[in-house]
């Protein structure tokens, strides 16, 4: 390997673990819009955490933080994702449209599962909105 792809690999590794350690460092309100727990930001997002690459116009992206165990809802349907940080992407949008997603994360345990309370995220195409669902937004029976 030449010394300058062995340079742009390092760069390359450096920038990632730099992006990671800064995602994983933020707080759970996770965004600068006033600390609220109730983050949605329009692209570019307020906390600096923007998409690797740009929304298309025909969809939007919503990238939502909960408790690895919870499970996310969206518009009363449970998701497959997993993880810290979960992706979803509302796709063929048309231009002048607009589409609610009413989300909410659940934790599930034995007699009585952890719910938040649903939080709406108004999508037009091209948009990125994040979501922050933070520990102590969970109540039992809601």
């Amino acid at each position: 390997m030449s010394d300058r792809r062995r340079v742009a690999a390092i760069t390359t590794f450096a920038l990632a673990a730099l992006l990671a350690v800064e995602t994983s460092a933020r707080a759970w309100h996770g965004c600068s819009c006033g600390g609220s727990s109730t983050c949605v930001c329009s692209r570019p997002c307020a906390a600096g955490i923007a998409p690797l690459r740009p929304v298309p116009l025909t969809s939007a992206l919503v990238r939502v933080r909960v408790p690895e165990r919870a499970e996310v809802w969206i518009n009363g349907r449970a998701m497959t994702a997993s993880g810290e940080f979960r992706f979803y992407r509302a796709r063929s949008m048309g231009e002048p449209n607009k589409y609610v997603w009413r989300v909410q994360a659940v934790i599930v345990r034995p007699g009585s599962d952890l719910k938040t309370p649903v939080k709406e995220v108004v999508l037009q195409a091209g948009d990125y909105h994040e979501l922050v669902f933070a520990p102590a937004e969970f109540r039992a029976g809601q």
